[in-house]
């Protein structure tokens, strides 16, 4: 495998009283089984279903959450469906706007499905909509409702029959999640509460609120939003969105984070619905690993924080855990991911374990390295640059990496390598500032294995194109590192091939 010499790289950057500030390094891993839907984001680029929710309907999962379409604001005013049968995760179906709640006066928050004792689909949801009276003058969320639908089908569409009750009054709850169990029908809200609702209108709440506490009595330990339920033999799964505190342990140095730490999901269990719930852990982390701590004492970490909402579903033996990523520079383009995660049932227990934020996907063994990828699969990405999709155009698949600058990190993991001798292109856009790539395997410090020079300037995008990696075999995190002598952005990132 050739190498590149950093001290001859750092000579050919320099010049007169200048030297090079850090590298900016991408990290890229991918295998030899991937499709574009089977990996994250799932769905594809322009695409952003936030608050995913999967549920198993019959030989289907089926994925339920907000849809991101508007510049202004995060969430939307319709739902969407996607799903995919069990035996072919990289297989997913668009099944189109399931709900429209009306451009103007529809403004629809994370949504729950569940099937009721009479068969149909049930919808909950928190928001504002033509079909529950709100107009596009409406703009507060002292206009939402806690809206209910049905359909007869778990695709929709979803027909709104009225909004939730409580004591004869329309009642609100935001990030609504829904069990039906032993023959009665239970629903968890955003504040960590549960009520119970009539199992024959599917709206009315008939007892509660208590809260999901411990064994003490408090609130479950961290718990922020996007409550979700699921039952796992006779073990009640309760996951939610955690907000840890400003500490240095949590807090990142991105502006998402200023109030508190938003990135984990995180779980509890009980053997009774009610409780008392055992604190589990982190299921995920959104924002990544931890690289370094800033001069204030704040954590760096991989990748963007910001809230995050998902649950659990199992496809062939295996356990998913969804979630959603940011990107942008914003929180309004959030993309539906999934990782697999090991869930063992211990002593009658479930025991869950951290999973691993990639960009794989369904693809258990990597993503195909002989394919090439838009540079927006990035799963790992530091230092202010961003996936840019605020074109959410539909069949637009012209997302691109921006701000890169002389000290980002961007990350795929991970990609398979069938054994051979391997060759990298990438293309890019540039932006007036000429510059190095280097191409490096499994660890952002680890030696070089191909090196690409970036052009001042050139006539739209540009290929840099078929540098000699060496041999490669296997699965395969994979770093580019960007050097340049300015602060200035070097380019656009587009895309990138690795060939035999």
């Amino acid at each position: 495998m050739t190498m590149i010499n950093r001290r001859d790289l750092l000579k050919s950057l320099s010049v007169s009283g200048k030297g090079l500030c850090f590298p900016l390094i991408l990290v890229m891993v991918l295998s030899l089984t991937g499709t574009a839907f089977a990996i994250n984001p799932y769905m594809p680029l322009w695409e952003h279903i936030p608050d995913g929710e999967p549920h198993v309907f019959g030989n289907r999962v089926y994925v339920y959450g907000s849809h991101e379409t508007l510049p202004s604001m995060d969430c939307g005013p319709d739902y969407k469906v996607w799903s995919a049968p069990l035996n072919d995760l990289n297989n997913w179906t668009d099944h189109g706007v399931c709900f429209d709640g009306g451009q103007g006066s529809g403004y629809l928050l994370a949504p729950d499905v569940v099937q009721g004792l009479d068969g149909k689909y049930y919808m909950y949801a928190y928001g504002r909509c033509k079909q529950a009276g709100n107009t596009a003058n409406e703009s507060t969320r002292a206009n939402f409702h806690g809206l209910v639908m049905v359909s007869d089908r778990p695709e929709g569409p979803f027909e709104y029959i009225g909004d939730m009750m409580m004591d004869g009054k329309p009642f609100r709850i935001f990030d609504p999640a829904v069990i039906v169990d032993n023959g009665r029908v239970y629903l968890f809200g955003g504040g960590a509460q549960l009520y119970e609702l009539d199992s024959t209108d599917m709206r009315t709440i008939i007892d509660g609120p208590y809260t999901v506490a411990d064994e003490k009595g408090d609130r479950i330990p961290y718990f922020f939003e996007g409550a979700s339920i699921r039952k796992i033999n006779d073990t009640y799964v309760f996951i939610y969105a955690a907000k840890h505190d400003t500490s240095a342990k949590w807090v990142t140095t991105v502006a998402h984070a200023a109030n508190g730490y938003t990135g984990t999901l995180e779980y509890a269990t009980a053997k009774s619905i009610y409780g008392p719930y055992t604190y589990g852990g982190v299921l995920i982390d959104i924002g990544g690993d931890v690289i370094g701590t800033s001069s204030a004492g704040q954590m760096q970490r991989s990748n963007y924080n910001g809230n995050t909402h998902g649950s659990l579903f199992e496809a062939e033996g295996q356990w998913y855990i969804c979630y959603h990523r940011q990107t942008s520079d914003n929180q309004r383009r959030r993309q539906a991911c999934m990782d697999p995660i090991d869930l063992q049932i211990v002593d009658g227990n479930v025991v869950i374990s951290q999973a691993e934020r990639t960009m794989n996907g369904a693809e258990l063994n990597g993503v195909n390295a002989l394919q090439k990828l838009p540079a927006a699969y990035a799963d790992y990405l530091t230092n202010e640059a961003f996936i840019d999709s605020n074109d959410v155009t539909p069949y637009n698949e012209n997302s691109r990496i921006v701000d890169v600058t002389n000290s980002v990190v961007i990350g795929y993991r991970y990609l398979n390598f069938e054994a051979g001798e391997y060759s990298v292109s990438v293309d890019v856009l540039p932006l007036g500032v000429p510059g190095v790539i280097t191409v490096e395997l499994d660890d952002p410090g680890s030696k070089p294995i191909a090196r690409l020079e970036i052009p001042a300037n050139g006539n739209g995008v540009v290929t840099l194109d078929k540098v000699a990696c060496g041999h490669i075999e296997g699965k395969h995190g994979v770093y580019f590192n960007f050097y340049a002598i300015s602060e200035a952005n070097i380019c656009e990132f587009k895309a990138f091939e690795f060939s035999k």
